[in-house]
């Protein structure tokens, strides 16, 4: 006799597989009309949780992998935490591995099924798989970028870098210098589509991006700090500058401001994240969520241990520019 799944005890009641799964088992979080609705829906279907299911969903180990290119940012906490919020709140452990160089980075891109005798699903940080092919026993869920293969959660990053290049040009700045990520890492998607945003912005004014005005920050304040002492330093510095972090922007104020400029009456800098000290030092950033993005993709890899079968899931976040103290027409 063919067995009922969740997916379809969730298309009954209508609700989400995740919430038949709590609801089946007891858990919290789920409203008595819901539950109701749902074991109601269960027991017309003669649903039976599948033993290898329900070991999924407890987790075969209640351990699920989060692997990141860095431990230090801002951006990478802050993802931490929304995917550590919702695992919590399903008695599931979230376990950090940090990818601190090419190799390693390189290693579990290209094989992330090599994680899963550690744990029961793979969370990866602005990392995307390239030859692993999906396996229903071990999820995987990419935060911060697009995949084609996995369930994916992320944001328009060209958006967000044509947003903060339509700021600085509507503002007369034809001279951007950009502080981008690590030079080793400068094609990955991250820096490559905001770049590119920033690039059309500047075409829009007939302007393009000096290869002299990129420098490299790798993602935190003291990098900012080097980097904004880099482009300073060069014959015809810019008027602007673009930070493809906050972290990365605020060491730039720092510099910017031992150099004796006035910022932003010498020199305007956007950031890009909306870091919490972004407010307080009244820095002009685009603003993101990476913790709603970290939240939605441990939704979605919940799921898939929760039973959800089906094509790989794309959900989006929003960015959008908050102008502050630190940019002026030039």
């Amino acid at each position: 006799m063919r067995r009922v799944t969740i997916d379809e005890v969730a298309e009954r009641a209508g609700v989400s597989v995740a919430t038949v799964s709590r609801a089946v088992r007891g858990l919290p979080n789920v409203s008595p009309a819901t539950r109701k609705r749902v074991l109601q829906a269960a027991g017309e279907l003669k649903y039976r949780p599948d033993p290898n299911a329900s070991r999924l969903a407890a987790g075969k180990s209640g351990v699920v992998i989060m692997a990141v290119p860095t431990i230090s940012s801002w951006y990478t906490a802050q993802a931490m935490a929304g995917v550590e919020a919702v695992l919590q709140g399903a008695g599931i452990e979230l376990s950090v591995t940090l990818l601190s160089d090419s190799s390693s980075r390189d290693r579990v891109v290209s094989e992330p099924g090599l994680l899963a005798s550690r744990a029961d699903a793979l969370v990866l940080l602005d990392l995307v798989p390239t030859t692993f092919e999906p396996d229903s026993r071990f999820p995987v869920v990419v935060v911060g970028d697009h995949s084609d293969a996995f369930d994916s959660v992320s944001i328009d990053n060209v958006h967000g870098g044509r947003i903060a290049g339509e700021h600085l040009v509507g503002l007369g700045h034809s001279r951007v210098g950009l502080i981008a990520g690590a030079e080793e890492d400068k094609f990955t998607a991250v820096t490559m589509l905001r770049t590119r945003g920033l690039e059309e912005a500047l075409a829009g004014v007939g302007v393009s991006l000096e290869e002299n005005a990129v420098v490299f920050g790798h993602y935190s304040g003291l990098g900012g700090y080097e980097a904004m002492n880099e482009l300073l330093a060069r014959p015809n510095p810019p008027t602007a500058v673009f930070a493809l972090s906050d972290d990365m922007a605020l060491g730039a104020i720092r510099a910017a401001t031992e150099a004796g400029m006035s910022i932003p009456h010498d020199v305007s800098i956007v950031g890009f994240d909306d870091h919490e000290l972004s407010f307080v030092l009244g820095l002009t950033t685009v603003a993101q969520d990476p913790a709603g993005l970290g939240a939605a993709g441990a939704q979605m890899l919940l799921d898939r241990l929760e039973g959800h079968s089906g094509a790989p899931r794309e959900a989006h976040g929003e960015v959008r520019l908050i102008e502050r103290s630190s940019t002026a027409r030039i």
